[in-house]
């Protein structure tokens, strides 16, 4: 369930009334984040720096730069994990139905499908200041498991993300600093992280 934790750090901001649902992330996009993760029964906070690349008809990939290298990429395909030499791990590939659920979520949120995303969570909507404040709150009983609420903030991008599992953890990310891909990133990032798919569909 851990793999959830992960994955719902990229999710966007997107609420499922008319009102609060931004437009579309039509371009690859990358975004710099700070991470703080305060785990129950841990006196100090765990900080950690990275991005979080959007991948429109491909996936979202996460990683993380410090205080370890990391990367996780959510596709199509399901979760794929990277070392610090950014070499693929198969002997952590994953199957189950939460890491399932997970890239599916993911997927619908960056192609604004929001019946999906209807059939997951219900929402909580305010704005103040020129800020959307967003609750998600899990439907299914498979969510429900690990995970309590994902709380985010917004103006025309999303800017913080606060994650609660169903254990009692909770993760805050930062984002800012976005910016567009060039040509030659998407290439590079679709040759690294996905080979098995056209690179002309996130274009």
């Amino acid at each position: 369930m851990r793999y959830l934790l992960v994955g719902i750090l990229s999710l966007f901001g997107v609420s499922l009334s008319a009102e609060a649902f931004l437009p579309l992330i039509e371009k690859p996009l990358r975004a710099e984040v700070n991470q703080a993760k305060h785990l129950k029964g841990i006196s100090f906070t765990i900080k950690s720096k990275g991005d979080i690349i959007f991948m429109p008809n491909l996936g979202v990939i996460h990683r993380l730069d410090s205080p370890i290298k990391q990367t996780t990429v959510y596709g199509k395909d399901g979760l794929r994990f990277f070392d610090q030499h950014q070499q693929l791990q198969p002997n952590r590939a994953t199957d189950n139905k939460i890491d399932q659920t997970v890239s599916e979520m993911l997927l619908a949120l960056l192609n604004g499908n929001t019946d999906q995303l209807a059939k997951w969570f219900t929402t909580e909507a305010s704005a103040k200041d020129g800020i959307r404040h967003i609750t998600f709150f899990p439907k299914t009983l498979l969510i429900k498991k690990a995970l309590a609420y994902i709380k985010v903030e917004q103006d025309t991008r999303l800017r913080r993300i606060e994650i609660k599992t169903a254990q009692g953890d909770l993760t805050v990310l930062v984002l800012n600093n976005y910016q567009m891909l060039s040509e030659k990133e998407i290439q590079l990032i679709c040759s690294q992280y996905f080979a098995s798919r056209p690179c002309s569909s996130a274009l």
